[in-house]
């Protein structure tokens, strides 16, 4: 005979505090479970955005230094700044996006600003206008895009340019060994859409060209000298 099981007064009470237990133990470990999942989660987007930025970051890397070894190859293949400036300038419009244009170089003897190149449709009183409203000094103080009024100067240009039915301009010094050469000018229209990497694109392109204009006026000053001591 099979002795008769003993069962606790309280046995129901037990059996219901031991499923509670058991449930809270179940929801407290799916509870963890769940905040692992959207760590996990959380920590391989953030590993993903990461790489995503760094691979946006290489391919613009690469872009720029595919863009300036093509400048390169542009520039150096002329002799001349009379054949260099609207070269140059129609190279800089296409990489940047920005169709219209001017580019101005000092001549040493007058010490005036010259226009060497026009793109778009930039004319040329316009670009006397420009001038005379301080374009170059503007263009002096370092490569920049201007869309809205910073100072009277570039004030008095925006609405100068808005008349001529431009929105507003990039600009960018032509300087070299801390000279300044001449300037470059990209203007857009209303309609026109700007790239972000536009003017970083126009700094890195005007050295370039100050460079060469630069290496230009040296060789031609110093051919002209050998050639005042051969005479």
């Amino acid at each position: 005979l099979v002795d008769e099981i003993q069962v606790p007064p309280n046995w129901m009470l037990i059996t219901v505090f031991l499923h509670v237990a058991a449930f809270m133990l179940v929801a407290l470990l799916s509870g963890r479970l769940a905040q692992a999942l959207i760590g996990s989660s959380a920590q391989i987007s953030g590993a993903k955005a990461h790489m995503e930025e760094q691979l946006r970051r290489m391919q613009a890397a690469n872009e720029q230094l595919t863009l300036m070894s093509e400048s390169s190859r542009v520039f150096l293949r002329h002799k001349d700044v009379t054949g260099l400036i609207p070269d140059a300038l129609r190279h800089i419009t296409g990489a940047t996006g920005v169709d219209n244009g001017l580019a101005l170089v000092l001549n040493h003897n007058s010490g005036d600003f010259e226009e060497r190149a026009l793109a778009g449709g930039v004319t040329s009183e316009e670009v006397r206008r420009y001038k005379e409203l301080g374009i170059v000094d503007v263009a002096r103080k370092g490569a920049a895009h201007y869309d809205s009024v910073t100072d009277q100067q570039v004030a008095r240009l925006l609405k100068a340019m808005e008349k001529d039915g431009f929105r507003g301009f990039l600009v960018a010094p032509l300087e070299a060994k801390h000279e300044l050469l001449g300037a470059l000018c990209l203007l857009y229209r209303p309609a026109d859409q700007v790239p972000a990497s536009a003017a970083a694109t126009l700094r890195a392109l005007s050295d370039q060209v100050a460079l060469v204009v630069r290496n230009m006026q040296y060789n031609e000053e110093l051919a002209r000298k050998n050639k005042e001591l051969t005479h």
